[in-house]
C-alpha cells in the first residue's frame, strides 16, 4: 500500500538540509571542497524540484470514531462524528459488519463495552 506524505513538509525538510549544508560549507570549506558541496546542494535542489513536480495524489484523511449505543432504542447506533443513527433488525454494528457511517464515511470499528453487554 502506498504511503502519503505532505509535500510541504518534505520541501521544508529538504530546505533545512540544504541550509545546513551551505552553512557547513561556508564555515569549514574552501576551493575544491566548497565546489563539491555546491554540487551536492545542486543535486538536492534538483530532487526538491522533482518532488514539487510529482502530481498530487487524490487522497482524503481517514476519520475514525465509535458507534454509540442509542439510548432507549434496541439495535440502534449513532455515529459519534456526525450524529447519524442507524437501526438494525437484530445484532450490533459488529454483527452486521457495519464499519462506516453512511452519512460522513467515518470508520467506526470500536464499540463501547455497554453496547457489547446490551446485545450479547
Amino acid at each position: 500500500m502506498s504511503e502519503y506524505i505532505s509535500r510541504e513538509a518534505a520541501i521544508r525538510a529538504i530546505n533545512a538540509v540544504v541550509s545546513d549544508i551551505k552553512a557547513y560549507s561556508d564555515k569549514y570549506c574552501e576551493g575544491a571542497e566548497q565546489k563539491i558541496f555546491e554540487q551536492l546542494v545542486n543535486g538536492i535542489l534538483s530532487a526538491r524540484q522533482a518532488i514539487i513536480e510529482i502530481p498530487a495524489a487524490d487522497v482524503a484523511p481517514i476519520v475514525r470514531g465509535m458507534w454509540l449505543a442509542s439510548e432507549g432504542e434496541a439495535n440502534a447506533f449513532t455515529c459519534e462524528k456526525c450524529g447519524k443513527t442507524v437501526e438494525f433488525g437484530a445484532g450490533t454494528t459488529k454483527d452486521n459488519e457495519f464499519n462506516h457511517c453512511p452519512r460522513c464515511g467515518a470508520e467506526l470499528h470500536a464499540l463501547y463495552e455497554r453496547q457489547e453487554a446490551d446485545h450479547a
